[in-house]
Parts: structure tokens; C-alpha cells; sequence
């Protein structure tokens, strides 16, 4: 290769790289050479291939993603939801595609968030119950993108899996929809916006939900939710609700009213990293099962106990519970002296922690600790 060559091959890698920084959120100054891009390159977010979406948002979206507090959801029936294409192949079409379930037609509008709220490069309107199916030109050319849902009366909405032109669905490089923004009073099953790509969500006035059966269920990369405040008057079931979030470290469900709820079957099933659950103030009193509804949530430490519990379950997949919190348990237990006997299965490891005193205080309520 000639020298002329060479120095125009080392002009295009310098130009390529600036480019590279700074579309992933880098920042290059004027007269920056290759020894300066080292710096440049640790300011940017990591490869989204290479780590999880929770740790690829804390750093990317300082600058990247929407500011929801610029966004009102008052009076509004809408979703917000956020996508991430960083991670999609050069020259691979983008493929969108929801349902949505309402009164009259809705609307998907691709847009973005600013200071004057959202505003909509392009929507797209559809029949309830029809698809909305966007790709190539149609999800435009940004990295990320937000899209707005809105409808009268939105009772369900099921997001699509991202496909390639062909069909064939999109290896998993990354996350794709990894944030939910939205208010939903209608809803009665939240079930289509649990896809296992959302990583966080802040779901608003969802009072008329009646079940919360599977709702996250499988969402192995969900590490925080919050759902506190909810409207759960009317929900009676959360069988296999958070099934399986085996990356779930804070959820956070203080406010909820559980009294129709006869369910919790497999709620927290799995959920291998979860280390605290706060369910004081929630009412039991109708549930009928708790069947393996911590099992092998082996990290819990902390554990508060919901009013009226009376049915027979487990915690013995966690080892981690200090006495206190094991004597607070037993001490929340319904008397069942004028009922059937249930059990409370603490383990081996936790019922050496207690003393026959604090043990004795489930048997005088006809509760068998094993």
C-alpha cells in the first residue's frame, strides 16, 4: 500500500471512529486524534451485546432516553414505550408490530420526547383488535424510539416479536423494548406488556386489572418494578404473576388491596435474586393457596408478612432470614385453633434458629412448623 493510500486509509478510520463515539453517546472534540479517542471510548454506554439492559440503561440513558416527567399522563388512556435498535446488524429493517385491544380505532405514533412533551414524527392507525406492524423507513432512523399507543377504553396490548423483512425472528442481541411509561385504567389483564424485554415500568391506575395470573412471567432480565399504589381491588388471582424473574432485585408492591385475591400460587417462584418482599397491609384472608409461592426465592433476607394468613406454605428455600423477621412471621400467622391445622415449612436450617418458646407460639395457633 502506498503512503497516499495509507494515510487516506487512517483519515477514513479516524472519521469512522469519531463517528462511532460520538453516536453512541461519546463526546470527540475538534482536533481529537487516535490517542484521545481511548478517553472518548470510556465515556460512551457498554456494547449492549455484552451486558445486561439494566446496566446498559444506567449508563446510556443520562442522555439517551426520554424524560417521562416531561410527559402527563393525566385524563390520558396511553403507553409509552421505548426502543432500543443500537443493538440490531447494519442494514437489518426494523420490524415494530402491536395489538391492541379498545374501544374504536388507536393509534401508534413514532416520535420522540422533549421539553414540549411528545411529539409524533409519523402515526399510524388501526382497528381494535388489528395489528399495527411497522418496519424500514416506517420506525425511521434513530437509535432509540419512543412510541406512543393511545385509544378509548384500552383494555389489552400485546406487543409483537421483532422480526427481520423475511419472517424469521431477531436473535436476541440485546433488549428491545426495555422501558414502559404508561397509564391504563381500563386494562384488565397486563399480560400483553410483560414481554421478557422490559426492564423497567411504571405502569399508572390500572384499576380495573382482574388478574395478574403470568403477568411477568419469564421476565429474566425484569431488576426493578414498581408498582406501588396500584388499584388491585379487583384482582383475584396473581398465580405465577412474577414467575421466573430470576434477575428481580427490588419490587416494590406497598398500597395493594389483595382481600379478592384466592390465589398466590407460584407468585415469587424463582425469583433467585430477589432479596426483600414487603406484603404488610395486604389481606390474605380469601386466599386459598400458596403453593410454592417462594420457591427457591433463596435470597430473600427480608421478609414481611401480609394480615390474615391461613393457608399452609413454604419458605424454606431461603436459609438468609434472621431470627427477628422469622419471629415476626410466626407472630402475623391467623389462630386456626377452631379450624383445620396448617403448615408453615421453615426448614431445618430456620427452625434451628428459633427457640421452643418462639416455636410454641405457632403450635398454640394450630399451625404445624416443619
Amino acid at each position: 500500500m502506498s503512503i497516499v493510500s495509507s494515510l487516506s486509509a487512517l483519515q477514513t478510520a479516524h472519521t469512522d471512529i469519531a463517528q462511532a463515539i460520538t453516536r453512541r453517546g461519546g463526546i470527540v472534540a475538534a482536533g481529537d486524534g487516535f490517542s484521545d479517542y481511548a478517553n472518548a471510548i470510556l465515556s460512551i454506554a457498554p456494547d449492549p451485546t455484552l451486558v445486561t439492559a439494566a446496566e446498559y440503561i444506567s449508563y446510556s440513558r443520562p442522555h439517551e432516553w426520554p424524560d417521562y416527567t416531561l410527559v402527563s399522563l393525566s385524563g390520558q388512556e396511553v403507553c409509552y414505550l421505548t426502543y432500543d435498535y443500537v443493538h440490531l446488524l447494519a442494514d437489518v429493517p426494523r420490524h415494530f408490530s402491536v395489538i391492541v385491544t379498545c374501544t374504536g380505532n388507536y393509534t401508534v405514533s413514532r416520535g420522540h420526547i422533549d421539553s414540549s412533551g411528545f411529539a409524533a414524527d409519523e402515526t399510524f392507525t388501526a382497528a381494535s383488535g388489528a395489528a399495527v406492524s411497522l418496519t424500514g423507513a416506517q420506525t425511521g432512523t434513530a437509535d432509540y424510539v419512543c412510541y406512543k399507543i393511545a385509544g378509548t377504553a384500552i383494555t389489552a396490548i400485546a406487543l409483537q416479536n421483532i422480526a427481520l423483512a423475511d419472517g424469521a425472528l431477531l436473535p436476541s442481541y440485546g433488549q428491545n423494548v426495555v422501558e414502559v411509561f404508561a397509564r391504563l385504567p381500563s386494562v384488565t389483564s397486563v399480560g400483553g406488556l410483560r414481554a421478557n424485554t422490559i426492564v423497567l415500568g411504571s405502569l399508572k391506575d390500572c384499576v380495573s386489572v382482574t388478574t395478574l395470573a403470568s403477568a411477568w412471567l419469564y421476565c429474566t432480565s425484569l431488576q426493578s418494578l414498581d408498582l406501588s399504589g396500584w388499584n388491585t381491588a379487583a384482582v383475584t388471582t396473581m398465580a405465577n404473576a412474577w414467575y421466573y424473574c430470576t434477575s428481580l432485585q427490588s419490587l416494590d408492591l406497598s398500597g395493594w388491596n389483595t382481600a379478592a385475591v384466592t390465589t398466590m400460587a407460584n407468585a415469587w417462584a424463582y425469583c433467585t435474586s430477589l432479596q426483600s418482599l414487603d406484603l404488610s397491609g395486604w389481606n390474605t384472608a380469601a386466599v386459598t393457596t400458596m403453593a410454592s409461592a417462594l420457591y427457591l426465592a433463596r435470597s430473600l433476607r427480608i421478609l414481611v408478612s401480609p394480615m390474615h394468613l391461613r393457608v399452609s406454605h413454604d419458605l424454606s428455600s431461603s436459609t438468609a432470614y434472621s431470627v427477628s423477621t422469622l419471629v415476626a412471621w410466626i407472630a402475623a400467622l391467623e389462630d386456626l385453633t377452631e379450624y383445620p391445622a396448617q403448615t408453615l415449612t421453615l426448614g431445618a436450617t430456620n427452625l434451628a434458629k428459633l427457640s421452643t418458646a418462639q416455636k410454641a407460639v405457632a403450635t398454640a395457633k394450630n399451625w404445624t412448623l416443619a
